[in-house]
């Protein structure tokens, strides 16, 4: 598991306030799968956004990027997208 995979898994988990634990978090989860809402998928572009304009400030994370049929993996490779 890459750092950004890492990350991404660990801010998934906080919104939805489980255990911080990414290692244990499969990629093909999906959000709804772990309680997300549309307002919980608002909350986690929000992070998400934050995070990549963090590190590329020219890039950004959109709430209508986010939806709960999304797997983790979905959301790790729409942020690696974004900061490449």
């Amino acid at each position: 598991m890459d750092a950004i995979e890492k990350d991404v898994k660990s801010i998934i988990l906080t919104v939805a306030e489980l255990p911080n634990e990414p290692e244990k978090l499969d990629g093909g989860t999906t959000l709804f799968a772990l309680g997300y809402t549309n307002s919980m998928c608002d909350d986690l572009a929000e992070e998400l956004d934050n995070y990549v304009k963090a590190q590329k400030p020219t890039a950004g994370v959109a709430s209508i990027e986010i939806s709960t049929h999304m797997c983790a993996g979905d959301v790790i490779a729409l942020i690696k997208s974004k900061l490449a």
